[in-house]
């Protein structure tokens, strides 16, 4: 068999608006099936007409040799890719390259009408959720883990849309269309907000016979280690040996790698007295921002008593910005009752604002993972804090902070907060209401209604697409809110919105709003998301 591969990543500027710039990587991908049983099946597969530009690539992370070898990949029923194997010259570029792209096209099946299974791509692991039609599944990311920690740094990966549909026969992927936007935040900052279109179609006419492997390696790039399994590179054998494997690793603390984050939090968790030595690297001035959040990480990754307890004596160190680094982290690490106490502590007692602030959001999160008197308590202190707030910058915490619990009993304030006097308030509750998932909908919609400050309104709609692609239910409403919105930016989400939709539904209210949009940039992204054969 033989698939047209091609696949566009464009990136967008502070503003949402599309740089010219992409990454466009296209080929004819030959298979056959080499080897067969009941747990796997076994591929040979070749590349050819490889087209490749990488213009949104970092320079090291460029591809400069052919991708023709032969390569193998092995497959279970549920049609998961479960091993690649690459040939032994292939770089690390190339073969994430490959990997990625034939990961896009991983539609994980299941007997059910609609299932949920974890999966792994270029970003890490991620959950998807799928429904099946007829010979069709449609396939949605729902959100991606922090394995590696991301947190401790206060990013997080963000998934506004992500829709995939394809189509099978008896043989295998007829065609698989994607459409994903992807962005990674640092705080409030977004520091890469990215659009792929990905479409794999079956041509067996284009089928090249792949030519003999040579010798292959087993790797996969994408693999993600199971939480709470540092990784070590060798464990080593005494103490002496582990404090040497020790300061090679932590002689450089930036750049930090997450491999070196997992080898150092292995070593910590297996000798504790270690940490005691890396937390007093945090004294005095030697030591750059970087290097500090390094440190944080691995004490987070290791996750043992002893990490812990640093964690929790650092809630009190005299660095704000080391504060808020211990309170992200033992609020991913202890969501216990305990520190919960002490993240609302930090928050009425810090003097700096946005450590103080740092200790609710954390609250947040203890809510969302601790135990149901670690939830009550942070429902309970929240709840208080959004009542007592004398400032307009608490009423904003406390509203981020109810989000990050994801606790339903929240909506009445976030909802009444949607209606609030102030743009920023309606704004900042439409963004906490993106974990409160579907029950979130009608409040949001009916807040688009009336919001008059772009602002506001564009918080909404992105909320409204980080909660998921429209229902049946929503695109009518979508396309008069298409008609009634003049702000630029507020269409512009709506169009991306209905883009997500699996169905043709949303597809005919794009095409039928190309020819009235008046914008000529919201013609060209409606363009992005529909063939141009059908514009016509």
């Amino acid at each position: 068999m033989a698939y047209d591969l091609s696949s566009t990543v464009s990136a967008r500027g502070q503003d949402g608006a599309l740089h010219p710039e992409t990454d466009e990587f296209s080929a004819v991908v030959s298979a056959h099936v080499v080897a067969a049983s009941e747990a796997r099946a076994s591929l040979q597969i070749a590349l050819s007409e490889v087209e490749l530009r990488q213009n949104l690539a970092q320079p090291e992370d460029r591809i400069h040799q052919p991708l023709g070898d032969t390569f193998e990949i092995d497959v279970a029923p549920s049609c998961r890719i479960v091993e690649f194997r690459f040939p032994q010259d292939w770089s690390d570029a190339a073969q994430r390259l490959v990997a990625g792209a034939l990961r896009t096209h991983e539609h994980v099946l299941q007997s059910d009408a609609t299932w949920e299974v974890d999966q792994t791509d270029t970003l890490g692991r991620y959950r998807a959720q799928y429904t099946r039609t007829d010979n069709a599944v449609s396939r949605r990311k729902v959100l991606y883990y922090d394995d590696n920690g991301l947190a401790a740094f206060g990013m997080k990966i963000l998934v506004p849309h992500a829709s995939a549909r394809a189509s099978f026969d008896a043989e295998g992927i007829v065609r698989s269309d994607v459409r994903e936007r992807v962005q990674i935040r640092v705080g409030s900052e977004t520091r890469a907000d990215l659009d792929q279109r990905s479409l794999l179609v079956r041509d067996d006419s284009k089928y090249q016979a792949p030519a003999a492997a040579e010798v292959l390696a087993v790797a996969d790039p994408f693999v993600v280690h199971e939480a709470g399994t540092p990784a070590l590179p060798k464990a080593p054998a005494s103490l002496a040996e582990a404090r040497a494997l020790y300061e090679a690793l932590a002689a450089v603390l930036d750049p930090f790698t997450v491999s070196q984050a997992r080898s150092l939090a292995g070593l910590i968790a297996a000798y504790p007295s270690l940490a005691d030595d890396l937390v007093a690297r945090l004294e005095g001035d030697e030591l750059g921002e970087v290097a500090r959040s390094s440190i944080f990480w691995a004490l987070e990754l290791a996750a043992t008593d002893h990490a812990r307890a640093h964690l929790t004596s650092l809630v009190d160190s005299p660095r704000p910005n080391d504060r808020i680094r211990a309170a992200v982290a033992l609020s991913a690490v202890a969501p216990t009752l305990e520190v919960g106490q002490r993240l609302l502590d930090m928050y009425y007692e810090d003097l700096q604002p946005t450590a103080a602030t740092a200790g609710l959001l954390a609250l947040g999160v203890v809510g969302a993972n601790g135990d149901e008197s670690a939830q009550r308590f942070a429902r309970e202190s929240i709840g208080a804090a959004f009542e007592d707030a004398q400032t307009h910058g608490q009423t904003l915490a406390a509203l981020s902070a109810m989000g990050n619990t994801g606790d339903p009993e929240f909506m009445p304030q976030l909802a009444m907060s949607l209606h609030d006097e102030d743009p920023s308030v309606r704004g900042k509750a439409a963004e906490a209401m993106r974990h409160l998932g579907d029950d979130a909908r009608p409040h949001l919609q009916a807040a688009l209604e009336i919001e008059v400050e772009p602002g506001a309104a564009k918080s909404v709609m992105r909320t409204l697409r980080e909660i998921g692609p429209p229902r049946r239910d929503d695109l009518g409403w979508a396309a008069e809110r298409l008609d009634a919105a003049p702000s630029i930016a507020v269409r512009g989400e709506l169009i991306a919105w209905l883009a997500a939709d699996p169905t043709a539904e949303g597809s005919a209210i794009l095409i039928d709003r190309f020819h009235t949009e008046p914008s000529s940039a919201l013609r060209q992204l409606i363009g992005r998301y529909v063939p141009a054969s059908e514009l016509r």
